[in-house]
């Protein structure tokens, strides 16, 4: 969840999501409206059509009755059966006249009664009989008095065809019926005319048959005539009042259809007008019934659009989920490094890009930093290599794959250069003394110098190759360029003290245990001499009864608080010793001889009381105890002289650091001014500060400067310019810029937040 949460929160994402909808929206936009166009748009006008050509037919059918009408008053009146000459003569005529209207009545579809009428006659004449003006009107019809006045005018004093609307008669007394009343002034077209034949037709029989025509539409129908005059109407489902559609009526129309709104609801109104007579037939039906196929079609079209909205919706969606998910996992990817944006609105790319950079910018940094730790790296390699801190070759290549070093020479050795007896270098001497030594003269020579700042020595880790196994010419010409460069660069007759030649670098400490050894005897050799340990160990084989190799390397092997070399050197000596066939007393003077080796080398190092151990030493009972117990001080040995060596470290140590915490905040303070003030090379006091305190000696400084001037802002109200100069800065653009990128805000932002 929280991941589909995070993919609907991407910009990118939302991007995807984007593009793919408009590609897919603006096809289904034209799909939609062709649809509309097609189906609803076009059943629209074929509705409209239909329900006009009803009211077309409706009206067709009106004038063809009015017609019908207009014909049948014309043959009336021409008819010589109802003359006026002719009915006044008998009764027989009457009769006639009265069979006569009424096959005139049949022949007409919609008239109830014809009436014929000649003016100044007592009598009227219908299908049904002949009847006096008052009598039809008061009990044949029972007009009411203002309809009877209307109905003897209309008799006696039209002269044009005239048409009364529909109003409530009551026939017989009984039947109550909507009658409209047509009158006919005969002869037709006359300027006098002397007769008038009126129709009778039932509202009801006229709306029946429109309601034939127009079927099963709900609504209110009107027949207008030329003045807009409702003459008849009929409602179904649609209950209009006389008031609310009157106004509607009457109002000119500019189409066959239009749209009113009555008591907020819309409506359609559809008209037909007849070009003969005048009239107009006029239905006024809900929009929703009379447009119900188009609701429907529109409704479908529109579900049908949704649909495939909601299809395309979740396709879109599922193809930007594709296309995003290679994003995705380069996100996932490089989450870890990511570069925090929060106070930036930028899009995943925009966070690549940026992490990508600061990829580049980081490993520049770290190459950079490694270039400068490298030095560090490698001194520290060395120190452990002359140690002998590696137990495994595999550790050892490790970290020199790390440094991208590849020895190409056969063999590893030490000279061990003793400054013991000459003057002090001052610092940059040192600087340009140790690059000398780590430079290669050639490209079959590999030499790392580390200072040995306790011993006043120098010690050269050299990789060389030697022609045919002659080892020692190739270190002999090694340490006499050494020699002659000491002596014309600084004047110095510096002794060179050389340790054996191994093929394994991991055995570089046994080497360095044996120029430690041969510088022993630093006080028979002139200055300037080159001393090789396989010379002392000769010098001594006269006089020991066991190898006198193994015997210095021992020593030596405590002296440097290496547990390894001395264990391996006592382990061979007792060998030798148990090896040979010679008496208790003699051996018992040999394991003396050892403990005496080993009283002299703890008084000369003074690295602490071990007499109880020497005592319990002196009562062995076999050589094996003897051994172990030789071992055990051994090891303690040891590991005391490993903390004289770190009790030194610690008061040097605490010396450079108060110096430097004393002195930080001024500018003059450098790696270079702190060496000279100790003694020290510049790369001994930058790696001794970096096994120290973890940090760059610039790091450290920067650190301590970064610190107080952070409390200054904080508890001080001094002008920044001053705070930064005074604490050992001079371009205060530039710290500004170090702060921000430290701190993330400016000095003068950090005051704000912090200042009280």
């Amino acid at each position: 969840m929280r991941h589909l949460f995070d993919t609907a929160k991407s910009k990118v994402f939302l991007r995807y999501v984007l593009s793919y909808a408009f590609v897919f929206i603006v096809p289904l936009i034209v799909l939609g409206v062709v649809m509309y166009q097609n189906a609803v748009v076009n059943l629209q006008k074929e509705i409209e059509a239909s329900n006009l050509n009803k009211l077309n037919q409706v009206k067709d059918m009106l004038d063809l009755q009015m017609r019908g009408m207009e014909q049948t008053a014309a043959k009336i009146s021409y008819d010589t059966r109802l003359t006026p000459f002719l009915l006044k003569s008998n009764g027989y005529h009457e009769l006639e006249a009265i069979q006569e209207l009424g096959k005139y009545k049949a022949n007409t579809l919609i008239a109830d009664e014809v009436l014929l009428y000649y003016r100044g006659e007592n009598l009227i004449y219908t299908s049904s009989g002949t009847y006096s003006p008052r009598v039809l009107t008061n009990d044949i019809y029972a007009f009411r008095e203002d309809q009877a006045e209307r109905f003897f005018q209309m008799l006696n004093a039209s002269e044009t065809e005239e048409v009364r609307p529909a109003e409530q008669v009551a026939f017989n007394k009984n039947e109550h019926h909507n009658m409209l009343t047509y009158s006919f002034p005969i002869p037709a077209k006359s300027a006098a005319p002397y007769g008038t034949v009126l129709f009778q037709v039932k509202e009801k029989t006229l709306t029946d048959l429109i309601e034939n025509i127009l079927g099963d539409l709900n609504g209110s129908v009107y027949i207008m005539d030329d003045r807009k005059n409702k003459m008849a109407s009929r409602e179904k489902g649609v209950a209009l009042q006389p008031d609310e559609i009157g106004p509607i009526l009457s109002q000119p129309r500019s189409s066959q259809i239009e749209k009113v709104s009555i008591r907020n609801k819309d409506y359609s109104l559809a008209a037909a007008a007849s070009s003969q007579t005048g009239w107009s037939v006029v239905i006024v039906m809900p929009t929703d019934q009379f447009l119900g196929r188009v609701i429907e079609m529109k409704t479908f079209v529109a579900l049908v659009v949704m649909a495939l909205f909601i299809f395309g919706l979740g396709l879109v969606i599922a193809v930007s989920n594709v296309q995003y998910k290679p994003i995705r996992g380069l996100l996932k990817a490089v989450g870890p490094y990511r570069v925090s944006l929060r106070r930036e609105k930028k899009n995943e790319w925009s966070w690549l890009r940026d992490t990508i950079e600061s990829a580049i910018t980081d490993r520049q940094k770290l190459l950079q930093q490694a270039d400068a730790h490298r030095p560090f790296v490698r001194d520290q390699l060395a120190t452990k290599l002359l140690r002998g801190d590696y137990r495994h070759a595999d550790e050892v290549e490790q970290v020199l794959r790390s440094l991208f070093l590849d020895f190409t020479g056969n063999c590893f050795f030490v000279l061990l250069v003793s400054m013991r007896h000459c003057p002090p270098l001052s610092s940059q001497q040192r600087d340009e003394l140790y690059g000398y030594l780590e430079n290669s003269e050639n490209s079959g020579l590999l030499r790392w110098g580390v200072e040995l700042i306790h011993d006043k020595a120098f010690a050269i880790v050299v990789n060389g190759q030697a022609e045919n196994g002659r080892f020692r010419e190739m270190q002999q010409r090694h340490a006499a360029n050494i020699s002659a460069y000491l002596k014309e660069h600084f004047r110095l007759s510096a002794a060179i003290f050389a340790g054996g030649a191994y093929t394994e670098l991991i055995h570089v400490n046994q080497s360095f245990v044996e120029a430690s050894a041969a510088r022993e005897y630093e006080l028979k050799t002139e200055p300037g001499a080159i001393v090789f340990f396989e010379d002392i160990v000769h010098w001594q084989e006269d006089h020991t009864w066991y190898p006198a190799d193994e015997q210095v390397r021992f020593v030596q092997g405590l002296k440097q608080g290496d547990r390894k070399v001395a264990l391996d050197s006592l382990a061979a000596m007792m060998g030798s010793i148990a090896q040979k066939e010679r008496s208790i007393l003699l051996l018992k003077c040999m394991c003396s001889d050892l403990i005496n080796t080993v009283l002299k080398t703890v008084s000369v190092m003074n690295a602490g009381d071990f007499s109880k151990q020497l005592h319990e030493l002196v009562l062995f009972a076999t050589l094996r105890e003897f051994e172990e117990k030789l071992k055990e001080l051994v090891t303690d040995i040891c590991d005391a002289v490993e903390r004289n060596r770190e009790t030194k470290n610690k008061d040097l140590r605490d010396d450079v650091l108060r110096y430097i915490h004393d002195n930080f905040r001024f500018y003059e303070m450098s790696l270079e001014n702190a060496a000279d003030r100790f003694g020290l090379s510049v790369p001994f006091l930058s790696r001794f500060i970096k096994e120290q305190t973890g940090s760059t000696f610039t790091d450290y400084v920067a650190s301590l400067r970064l610190e107080e001037i952070k409390r200054e802002l904080k508890l001080t109200t001094n002008p920044i310019k001053d705070i930064i100069a005074r604490n050992g800065y001079i371009g205060v653009s530039h710290f500004i810029e170090k702060f921000k990128k430290a701190e993330g805000m400016t000095p003068g932002e950090y005051r704000k937040l912090h200042g009280g």
